[in-house]
């Protein structure tokens, strides 16, 4: 349990994304589709994406959630959620 989601990804030459679905693996509002944290042409260890309605990670505290990692000519090599 925590507040805020850090991904090693190797993204350089292509495109990660990130959606939030929740444990029946449908879409949570504000944070899929549309809404899901996305990055291009990026190389990170400890990448911390952000949802565009701003809310983060800490507003489904307690609920059980699932990710759905979306790659493109990208390598997920780790995630963790984290406490701020």
């Amino acid at each position: 349990e925590g507040d805020s989601l850090q991904i090693n990804v190797d993204a350089a030459d292509g495109e990660i994304a990130v959606d939030v679905l929740d444990e029946t693996m449908r879409p949570l509002a504000g944070f899929s589709g549309a809404h899901a944290a996305q990055a291009r042409n990026i190389d990170e260890l400890r990448w911390k994406p952000h949802w565009k309605n701003e809310a983060g990670l800490a507003s489904l505290r307690g609920q059980r959630v699932r990710l759905q990692f979306r790659l493109r000519n990208a390598d997920l090599y780790a995630f963790r959620v984290v406490a701020q």
